[in-house]
């Protein structure tokens, strides 16, 4: 092997072994999060998406803690980012319309509510949907 390819396999696998883990770190922040310390998982959770900007868990989980700090904008922010890698979950649904009502925006949360609970064929709550679309429905159209 030239001399070359071996200086680059060797450099390679010191950059690897100090990279840092960022499972670890997603982990501590979950754990930090349902600990009730938000601030700490975002911290965290900064830091992961700094060095995994695609990785749409970490953003759920932000947007979760952000949604524990009553900062609902970075909390629909988050989740939104969340949705575009992973559109059907509705727990990630469930939260942004949380959010949503928090920034009083009733029909982006209900709208959120509606599709998390068709998502999870929550029957109960499909069917509230239902009715709150036809009494809006009703209002819109006084005939």
């Amino acid at each position: 092997m030239n001399r070359q390819v071996l200086a680059g396999l060797i450099l390679g696998l010191l950059v690897a072994g100090c990279a840092p883990d960022t499972t670890k770190m997603y982990d501590e922040a979950v754990l930090a999060l349902r600990q009730g310390r938000p601030n700490q998982a975002i911290e965290k959770l900064n830091r992961v998406i700094q060095l995994r900007p695609d990785y749409w868990p970490a953003y759920e989980q932000r947007g979760i803690a952000y949604l524990k700090l009553g900062e609902y904008q970075a909390a629909v922010l988050d989740l939104t980012k969340a949705l575009e890698k992973n559109g059907n979950n509705p727990v990630i649904l469930r939260h942004r319309a949380i959010a949503y009502f928090g920034m009083g925006k009733p029909a982006e949360g209900n709208a959120d509510l509606c599709r998390a609970a068709a998502l999870a064929q929550d029957n109960p709550i499909q069917k509230k949907c239902a009715e709150r679309q036809s009494a809006a429905s009703e209002r819109d159209n006084p005939d």
